[in-house]
């Protein structure tokens, strides 16, 4: 529908981009600081795995659904990851 949102109704995404330590453990503490400024968290499936860490110490229970768009990569036999 064209009816524009409110502050309330819209999803607020952070889009990690970054590829040095201090930029990602940057992006990813602000993602889980204690006042969620963000609903959503675009990281790709190596960057989680390398910081799958900080997730679970920083909270344990710090997103509801975790989505690994790297079927390419599971489904393959003779890939490193299952």
């Amino acid at each position: 529908n064209g009816r524009v949102k409110s502050d309330s109704e819209k999803v607020r995404v952070l889009a990690m981009s970054a590829t040095d330590k201090k930029s990602v453990t940057f992006a990813i503490a602000k993602f889980l600081s204690p006042i969620r400024p963000y609903d959503v968290l675009v990281i790709s499936y190596e960057t989680f795995r390398m910081y799958v860490k900080k997730f679970t110490k920083m909270n344990p229970q710090c997103c509801d659904l975790l989505i690994c768009d790297e079927a390419h990569r599971l489904k393959n036999p003779d890939a490193l990851i299952t």
